[in-house]
């Protein structure tokens, strides 16, 4: 039979243990065997001993638990320590006999003192309680119950159950005997002593005591309204007696410690109150399950969900977001986990865009704002796993954007799809920012910084160096390094400086390469000990993390192949047979396609070439397996990680091509010693094989595409496009190697020309396509940008766009990258072979093909500078430059078409825009006379001589006008660094990463830049006045032809910018210099733009919002000291000056400005009706109602500030306004003063 005093083991169930702690109580030797003396005479003394024998009985019962792995917390074991026994007394205390003293005086009564032990005198709890009845102390009789007379007029008395004297023997007889004598008497009675107790009271004493107990009338008054406003929260205010009955879980005498049961303390696992009802006009809170789901208020929850707690709203299934964060702060590491883990699945649900809409405030800066960056980097200081686990997880949540990553490797091998985006804030966007912040981001507190740059932030509270502690000294789990290189990822996004100090901080790439890049190949006798703990095993977020790194620039790659062994490593990836690796097919497959494109990073730079040799055998063996195994039409499931590794594997080749091509060219200039830069080390002689094998590979997959291109799916179509530009690079470089023969080279160009680019031109395929593409363009689309739910500190590439949908240009079904390769392999075959021009007319037959670039013309543009919209970008780029070189008929379309590619073009595509300004944009082929004749007939101008001439004069300048806007649109820097990015070319190029996350290079007023710039110029030099050069006023002459020529032949594209955005922009060039405006030509121009502008819309809207400018009026005062200072009554600036003061009901504030603050101005106002490009009559058909101007009008008369002869447009205009006045304002009451007194002064007139 087991001891009672055995230890409890794992094994034992409950019904063991208890059946051990009944035994052993029952076993247990009671102290009261111990015997007291007969010598002790008190029972005080006696009491006293036997409670210094129980303070020697202990008995602890301590329970420990053991973490376990995180994702096992529910299975977790607990070990209990034994009971331990009592110590038995060694001696038996002998007391002394007390011989006991009578006092002289008997001892005083004190009440003050009985009244201070009843008031301090605490709850004592079941424990005490217990310990006091086996000690035999006796507690005071309850408070004795006493019937209340109730007397009219007066409130019941509390004295007697609030008093504290009860708890005594006299008490309760000074008690009763006031009860006896009160009962004794009759009502008359007691109203006399009542009265006489009264009269000896002070009035205001008796009238404290009755108001004191009642609260006034007005006091209830704004009690109940103020009830009425204030927001109630359901809480068990009717606190009702409960049975057993009542709980959900009946409690049970066999529990430990739970004999006695307080029903009062289980008053909330009762019925939940019933819900509030929801105001639909103020919302409500919202409340998320752990799985990050929004709970809805009326939503059904069971209790056993774990989602019902005892915050505020307790009927509401679901934890608020402070909820969750004050969670985060608990000392209890469940607690902890479980809120972070909450809020990583919120996080992520509102980067997919599910949350869209539904919040008042933008959840992710809301998150920021309230310190959840704060409070996940204080835990990543705890030393528990689970913690740290969870808050890597969540910080990876908040500033990483999973769908951006998935989005960037779904394109990684689509035309400049190695190409990196980069993610600053305003601070590196700005230079004056990011000058202000070098100077004083040191004083900066780290709220301040968090305000203006998260990833900065990061960097103040040391982020990288527990990160590399972390992963140095803990053993995580597979998903919580994952998420720790994800934040180094981003981290690394940010900027160059931020990517330089991942690579600079002491250690932590050293364990990157130590931990998750060894560089050796996962074989069976190398495997993991398990596959959740992945130290030793290779990573494909490590490789892409080094792939980011060294894309930021060049001398990064290079500190990183000079530093590691980064190319033994991804070598060893892959030439890896996912049948020797202990790791998934897939992933084997996944870090061999991440090795592929981190190596085709460095190569680009023109390093590790020497190392490509050694691949070399592999490489022909893939290149092989594809062309002879894999089809597009047959198993396309089975084969989706074929297709994608195959177009990883042909992205390669071509980067290596791509180098082989440019190896005689760097030969020469370094023979020359143009160039410094080692020269890689792969020719075109080792690269000329692949080239065969890569063509083999296009025309059978272009051959299944067009015969089952219904059962082609995406990874499909995705590894056609890369062979597609393989191939198309091939052919670009193959006619410049000195060893080319240029007949063999045609033939072939015009072989492979007739057997895949013009089967697809004529065949049904292509409509498809492009009808295709009209859905998925993002160009033409209407949809909201992803950046909307971005804080400005934390911005992301915004793949998902508002509403939760994916970019539609990279979705499964878009043929982009199949038509941008096939477009561009098409332009670079009919540079070999003239006779394949003529086939490219068959493209421009398709009536999709013209759908498509006549919606693109409908100028959406909302997601022009999305990232992913470069690759739609792209395909536009090849689209012109065939029609440049097949010359279609619609001159006008491909026009227009141009004008929206120099808009959406990105940064880093310089070079390119330059080409297409010179090719089109200002080719005069596309700008002929008869097509201006027919805009002057349209618009009813007629050949006038100023229009024609000015038209004339832009034709015949615009080689030169193309100069000016290429020197202030396109910096010779930004030409050199676009034109090494978009060639490849080693020996200059600096960075695959572009600034800014997609923005476009161009802005979309492009044509009025000049202008602005100039304006910004002279505002700088202050006061100071200098000669205008003139070849400045040449570059403005120009400019302002090309502006009237694009506002008269491009009418539909120029309406992308409102009329007053226009005017804006034109009006600046008065503020440029003091003396511009008054040449010839650019008068002329600046009077016909004018008259462009006011035909279209004659009455601006000046209160509008103008992009550039905080507010139209700031830029008017300005005008109109210009206009004080230099214009000397000049007309045409007059004209500008006028057309707010002319338009009744409109710009009130613009004309008060003049007329009661610049007199001067009126007077100088001399333009007449034939300078002022449209009638005045259009402003003559509406009364001016603001009687103040009507007074400024008739003074301005009076006092001839204007006359009929000086100001004669401004003279007629108030004067008409007058009458108009007088005549409709004649019987309002209001007015009548007024109407006498014009009638009064100018009644000749009427």
């Amino acid at each position: 039979m087991d001891s009672p005093g055995k230890e409890i083991m794992d094994e034992d169930t409950d019904e063991a243990v208890l059946e051990m702690q009944r035994r052993f109580f029952s076993e247990r030797k009671d102290t009261s065997d111990v015997k007291i003396k007969k010598s002790v005479k008190s029972q005080a003394e006696a009491a006293q001993i036997l409670e210094a024998l129980e303070s020697t009985a202990h008995t602890v019962d301590k329970v420990l638990r053991t973490e376990k792995d995180f994702e096992t917390l529910e299975n977790d074991d607990f070990w209990l320590i034994g009971t331990i026994k009592e110590r038995p007394a060694p001696f038996v205390l002998e007391p002394k006999a007390v011989i006991e003293k009578q006092p002289a005086f008997p001892e005083a009564f004190s009440r003050d003192k009985l009244i201070e032990q009843k008031s301090g005198k605490k709850k004592e709890s079941l424990f005490a309680l217990n310990m006091k009845k086996k000690r035999g102390i006796v507690e005071d009789s309850e408070p004795m119950e006493v019937e209340e007379v109730k007397i009219e007029g007066l409130l019941p008395s509390t004295f007697i159950s609030s008093s504290g004297i009860f708890t005594s023997k006299e008490a309760e007889e000074i008690s009763q005997k006031n009860a006896e004598k009160l009962s004794a008497m009759t009502q008359a009675e007691i109203l006399e002593e009542q009265e006489k107790l009264l009269s000896q009271l002070d009035p205001k004493v008796v009238d404290f005591l009755k108001k004191g107990r009642q609260p006034s009338a007005g006091k209830k008054r704004n009690t109940e309204e103020e009830d009425k406003k204030s927001v109630k929260f359901s809480k068990f205010d009717d606190i009702k007696e409960i049975s057993e009955e009542d709980l959900p879980i009946r409690p049970s005498e066999s529990w430990v410690n739970m004999d006695k049961v307080e029903l009062d303390k289980l008053q909330w696992m009762t019925q939940l109150p019933p819900p509030r009802p929801l105001d639909p006009n103020t919302g409500h809170s919202a409340r998320f399950n752990f799985k990050g789901e929004l709970v809805a208020p009326d939503m059904e929850v069971p209790v056993t969900k774990g989602l019902h707690h005892h915050g505020e709203e307790p009927e509401r299934a679901g934890y608020s977001i402070e909820e969750l964060f004050t969670l985060i702060r608990s000392t209890s590491w469940r607690q902890k986990v479980l809120a972070m883990d909450t809020l990583a699945a919120i996080l992520r649900k509102n980067k997919e865009g599910i949350f869209d809409g539904i919040f008042d405030q933008t959840l992710l800066k809301e998150l920021l704002d309230g310190g959840l960056l704060v409070l996940l980097r204080i835990n990543l200081d705890e030393q528990n796993d689970s913690v740290i686990s969870s808050s890597l997880i969540a910080l990876s949540a908040l500033l990483s954007n999973q769908p951006d990553e998935l989005c960037l490797d779904r394109v990684v091998t689509w035309q400049r799809g190695i190409e990196q985006p980069s993610l600053p804030t305003s601070i590196d966007i700005e230079e004056t920012s990011k000058k202000h912040f070098t100077e004083e981001g040191e004083e900066l507190k780290d709220v301040e910084i968090l305000q203006i740059d998260v990833v900065r932030a990061c960097f103040r509270m040391n982020l990288l160096e527990r990160l590399r502690y972390i992963l140095n000294n803990f053993e995580l789990h597979a998903l919580s390094v994952f998420a720790a290189i994800d934040i180094l990822i981003r981290i690394a996004r940010h900027s160059l400086e931020s990517s330089t100090a991942i690579f600079e901080c002491e250690g932590l790439l050293d364990v990157i390469f130590v931990d998750f890049l060894p560089p050796q190949r996962l074989l069976p006798d190398v495997k993991p000990k398990l596959l959740d703990k992945v130290k030793g095993v290779p990573l494909r977020q490590a490789i892409r993390l080094i792939r980011v790194i060294a894309a930021k620039g060049v001398h990064l790659a290079k500190r990183i192949v000079h530093k590691y062994p980064i190319i033994d490593s991804i070598a060893a990836y892959i030439m890896i047979e996912p049948s020797e690796t202990v790791l998934p097919i897939q992933d084997t497959l996944r870090l061999s396609i991440e090795a592929l494109n981190t190596w085709r990073t460095f190569l680009s730079y023109g390093l590790t070439a020497s190392s490509c040799s050694g691949l070399f055998p592999i490489i022909m063996k893939n290149l092989m397996f594809y062309l002879s195994r894999v089809s597009l039409n047959l198993k396309t499931v089975e084969n989706m990680f074929n297709y994608v590794h195959g177009a990883a594997l042909l992205s390669f080749v071509e980067t290596m091509i791509l180098v082989a091509g440019n190896y005689e060219r760097l030969n020469k200039l370094q023979k020359q010693h143009l160039v410094s830069v080692p020269v890689p080390d792969i020719s075109w002689e080792i690269i000329h094989p692949l080239g065969d094998l890569v063509i083999n590979i296009a025309l059978k997959w272009t051959h299944e595409l067009d015969t089952y291109f219904s059962d082609i799916t995406d990874a499909g179509r995705t590894a056609v496009a890369s062979v597609l530009s393989a191939v198309a690079t091939y052919f670009k470089y193959l006619t410049k190697q000195s060893s080319c023969n240029m007949v063999q080279v045609i033939t072939s160009a015009e072989n492979l020309f007739e057997r895949i680019i013009r089967r697809f031109f004529t065949s049904k395929n292509l409509d498809k396509q492009f009808d295709l593409l009209c859905v998925k363009s993002v160009i033409a689309s209407s949809a909201v940008p992803g950046s909307k739910r971005d804080p400005p500190n934390l911005p992301s590439l915004g793949s998902v766009t508002w509403g939760g949908n994916v970019s539609p240009i990279i979705t499964e079904s878009s043929p982009v990258s199949v038509l941008s390769s096939l477009l561009r392999l098409a332009f670079e075959l009919c540079q070999i072979s003239r006779i394949s021009v003529v086939s490219v007319q068959d493209l421009w037959k398709s009536q999709s093909v013209l759908k498509y670039l006549k919606k693109l013309t409908d100028f959406g543009f909302s997601l022009s500078d999305h990232w992913f919209a470069k690759f739609e970008v792209d395909l536009i780029y090849w689209i012109l430059k065939l029609s440049i070189e097949s010359q279609p008929s619609d001159l006008s379309l491909f026009h227009t078409l141009s004008l929206v590619y120099i808009i959406s073009a990105p940064v880093g595509d310089e070079c390119l825009i330059q080409e297409i300004f010179e090719e089109m944009v200002f080719n005069r082929r596309f700008l002929c006379e008869e097509d201006l004749i027919e805009e002057f007939s349209s618009m009813g101008l007629g050949l006038k001589s100023t229009g024609t001439s000015l038209a004339t004069k832009a034709l015949n300048s615009l080689r030169r006008i193309r100069g000016v806007y290429e020197g202030f649109l396109l910096p010779e820097e930004q030409l050199i660094a676009s034109t090494a990015l978009i060639q490849r070319l080693p020996e200059v190029l600096a960075t695959l990463t572009l600034p800014h996350g997609g923005a476009t290079a161009i802005p979309f007023d492009w044509p009025f830049r000049p202008i602005v710039a100039r304006m910004n110029k002279e505002s700088k030099k202050g006061d100071t006045r200098e000669e205008t050069p003139q070849e400045e006023i040449e570059d403005l002459k120009h400019v302002m032809m090309w502006i009237y020529l694009f506002q008269l032949t491009k009418k539909s594209f120029i309406n992308i910018m409102s009329p007053i955005s226009r005017f804006s922009r034109v009006a600046c060039l008065f503020l440029a210099g003091s003396d511009f405006f008054l040449d010839e030509t650019i008068s002329a121009a600046l009077q016909a733009v004018l008259q462009l502008i006011l035909t279209e819309s004659p009455y601006l809207r000046f209160d509008a919002r103008v992009p550039g400018l905080s507010s139209f009026k700031e830029l008017y005062v300005n005008l109109l000291n210009q206009f004080e200072d230099v214009s000397y009554g000049d007309p045409v600036f007059g004209a500008y000056i006028l057309t707010p003061l002319l338009q009744p009901k409109r710009a009130a504030e613009l004309k008060r400005l003049v007329w009661s603050e610049h007199p001067f101005v009126l007077r100088l106002l001399t333009t007449s009706q034939e300078i002022f490009p449209i009638s005045l009559e259009y402003y003559l058909k509406e009364f001016e109602p603001d009687h103040n101007l009507i007074r400024r009008y008739a003074a301005a008369i009076q006092s001839s500030t204007i006359t009929k002869e000086r100001n004669p447009l401004l003279y007629k205009y108030a004067l008409w306004h007058i009458q108009e006045f007088v005549n409709v304002q004649a019987d309002v009451e209001e007015f009548k003063p007024l109407v006498k007194s014009l009638k009064h002064n100018f009644g000749h007139f009427f």
